[in-house]
């Protein structure tokens, strides 16, 4: 064989090793599920982005409600000066510059989301800053401050409004609390100027907002408020009159007597008011009366026979006084005592005096049996009471002779109701003897909600008003009791099952 023969013998024909297929191999990238799964940074990533830009969302100042004020004169405010509504910043001033007629400032302000309602027809807007007169000093805060924009609200169901003209000063009424409003109508204006008092036997019951022609210009005619709680005051049979400040009374005999009244309303001038005759209905909103100028002498005589509000709800306040023997210092006992108030109760033929707890048990340095309850000028051994240490009301009630309690009336069982809310009261407490008690009263405010009702800024003494009884100013019902405590003071509402 020879070598040609040889080397066909050892190699495998062409077309047979054209017929084998051949691999085509590639490498394999990873897919995106499986590269998400081989590692979870891809999630702290994504973390991180959502947290900077919550931050930078949260960092980024409200947005509110954009509107322009029309001022006559900028006063020097400026950008970023804030404008406040009961002391609280409601939103800010983001740009002062003069009208194209230059005659008066436009200032942007925006106010912020829950200010929003301020932006609503009737709203009065002004520059607050330092006022000075005889009567009152107010801004000062501005004087070496900045200026800001004061604001009193409008019409909460009014229109929408985005432009408003500002106040050339502070109005009349920016320190006024909830009133009524009245029109007072005069041949002339006597002197009378926005932001006079109106007042009620020498007492400002209420303030002058504006004075102006009547429409066809034939009288004078002058917005008032009246404060609360003072509206009760005022009633159909109400007159008034102008009054300057300054009476003269010259007569045969007694000489010249005259009348000094405050010092702002002889600079301001205003008017003064009495109610004539009882039974009069009550005032209204935008009611009218006649402005006189001045008053009639029959008015005087038939105001004081007038009783203006009903009195009969200041009643049934009993002055009470606990009586105990206690050892004394140095030697022997001594006789001690403490004053409050207790609230007289019929139900049927059942009568008895509702006291605070603390003053119905004896203290602890008390002798034994020595310890009593009575009323202030009746007979001890007829009121005298012992009360057991373990009540747990904060008051109780005592039985009591009701034959020895003279002219004090008491709250009958269809005069008590369970307030459901705090509401407009007076604490009531007795003066004089049984027989002829002088009542007396005091404005309750409320401060705070609980399951009694906290009071605001109480002065009032302890050996006066603890115990008293508290009635509604609205319908003269007995509604709780006032306990008056060493630092604070509350109502204890009238309870289920009283």
């Amino acid at each position: 064989m020879n070598e040609e023969a040889a080397d066909k013998k050892d190699s495998p024909d062409r077309s047979t090793r054209d017929s084998i297929p051949t691999a085509n191999v590639r490498s394999k990238q990873p897919g995106l599920l499986a590269s998400l799964a081989a590692s979870y940074m891809w999630l702290l990533t994504i973390i991180c982005l959502a947290v900077a830009v919550g931050l930078v969302w949260w960092s980024m100042p409200e947005r509110g409600i954009q509107i322009t004020i029309r001022f006559p004169e900028g006063h020097g405010l400026e950008a970023e000066d804030s404008v406040r509504f009961r002391g609280i910043e409601v939103g800010t001033v983001e740009k002062v510059q003069l009208n194209n007629a230059l005659n008066g400032v436009n200032v942007t302000v925006n106010l912020l989301p829950f200010a929003e309602p301020l932006a609503r027809e009737g709203s009065r807007f002004w520059i607050v800053r330092p006022e000075l007169s005889l009567n009152q000093i107010s801004g000062l805060e501005t004087a070496v401050g900045h200026k800001y924009i004061g604001v009193l609200p409008g019409d909460p169901e009014g229109n929408w409004l985005v432009s408003f003209d500002g106040m050339a000063n502070s109005p009349p009424d920016v320190s006024d609390g909830e009133g009524t409003e009245i029109i007072l109508r005069g041949s002339d204006r006597h002197g009378i100027n926005p932001g006079s008092p109106l007042s009620f036997r020498g007492i400002v019951v209420g303030r002058i907002l504006s004075v102006d022609l009547s429409r066809d210009a034939k009288t004078v005619e002058a917005r008032v408020r009246v404060y609360e709680p003072f509206t009760k005051l005022v009633t159909s049979h109400s007159k008034f009159w102008a009054s300057s400040g300054l009476n003269f009374d010259l007569r045969w005999g007694s000489g010249l007597k005259v009348d000094v009244d405050s010092l702002e309303t002889i600079v301001k001038g205003g008017v003064s008011m009495l109610t004539i005759q009882s039974g009069g209905q009550p005032v209204q909103p935008g009611q009218l009366f006649e402005l006189a100028e001045k008053a009639d002498d029959e008015w005087f005589e038939l105001a004081q026979q007038t009783p203006v509000t009903d009195t009969e709800n200041l009643r049934s306040a009993l002055k009470m006084r606990s009586t105990w023997k206690q050892d004394g210092i140095i030697y022997g006992t001594v006789d001690k005592d403490a004053s409050f108030v207790g609230t007289f109760i019929q139900r049927a033929d059942n009568g008895f005096v509702v006291v605070p707890r603390d003053m119905s048990v004896p203290p602890e340095k008390a002798n034994e049996n020595t310890f009593g309850i009575r009323v202030v000028g009746a007979p001890i051994d007829l009121v005298e009471i012992n009360v057991a240490a373990d009540q747990e009301a904060e008051v109780v009630q005592l039985p009591i002779n009701t034959n020895v309690l003279g002219r004090s009336i008491p709250f009958a069982e269809n005069e008590i109701r369970i307030p459901k809310q705090p509401e407009k009261c007076l604490a009531v407490r007795m003066e004089g003897e049984l027989n002829e008690p002088t009542f007396l009263h005091m404005p309750i405010e409320i401060d705070a909600i609980n399951e009694d009702w906290s009071l605001k800024n109480f002065d009032g003494d302890r050996n006066v008003w603890h115990g008293a009884p508290v009635v509604s100013d609205t319908d003269g019902q007995l509604i709780g009791f006032l306990l008056v405590e060493e630092r604070d003071a509350k109502i204890v509402p009238v309870w289920d099952g009283f």
